[in-house]
């Protein structure tokens, strides 16, 4: 009974295209969540999101202000959080242009990437101090891998990459680790300058 009110869009390329024609986007993920990159997305283009309350998504929107949080598994509160934004006229615009901001002050990738080196060298040099509490600061760059089963096409893995693209490569080395298979994702890695080796599920039985 759906087929005449939904759209199975597939894979597009268009996102911001789509995004400037839609009031609110909904987020209805009732198990795992960690930072989704589609509401980032809908955040950029001040557009509201009315999501389900779970992982990273009750510090990207803020209730009431940005959107709304409701509990997972709960249709009705996700329809009603859905009316609240849509009614009355102008809610969505003003929630979305509080959204655009909340973006620009707290999600940019440039900050994304400050603030990854700064706890990466922090981590570090504490592991440093108690192994060698004599030792100088400095050396060799910092290595950073990110270890993944295998690298789909997502959000979340664009957003990785993007910060291990971006961090000084005076100071950090980054590559990648799959386990199982690259995925989708890996040449791309590969193109922007963070190298990945694939473990293999032959290698994988010999350890």
């Amino acid at each position: 009974g759906l087929g005449d009110r939904v759209i199975f869009a597939g894979m597009r390329s268009d996102v911001g295209d789509l995004l400037s024609v839609i009031d609110v986007v909904v987020l209805s993920s009732f198990t795992i969540e960690c930072f989704p990159f589609a509401v980032l997305e809908a955040m950029s283009a001040s557009v509201p999101a009315v999501c389900t309350a779970i992982g990273g998504l009750p510090e990207l929107v803020e209730d009431g202000v940005t959107g709304y949080l409701v509990p997972p598994r709960d249709p009705q509160g996700l329809a009603d959080g859905i009316l609240r934004v849509l009614e009355p006229e102008g809610r969505a615009a003003e929630m979305g242009a509080a959204a655009r901001l909340r973006l620009q002050e707290r999600f940019t990738l440039e900050r994304s990437i400050t603030e990854t080196e700064r706890v990466l060298e922090s981590i570090v040099a504490g592991s440093r101090r108690r192994r060698a509490p004599r030792a100088a600061p400095g050396g060799r760059p910092i290595r950073v891998c990110l270890i993944a089963r295998r690298l789909p096409l997502g959000g979340a893995e664009t957003l990785q990459l993007s910060v291990l693209a971006g961090v000084d490569r005076a100071r950090f080395r980054t590559e990648a680790l799959c386990i199982v298979e690259g995925g989708p994702m890996a040449p791309v890695f590969e193109e922007a300058g963070v190298p990945v080796t694939v473990l293999g599920r032959r290698r994988l039985q010999h350890l």
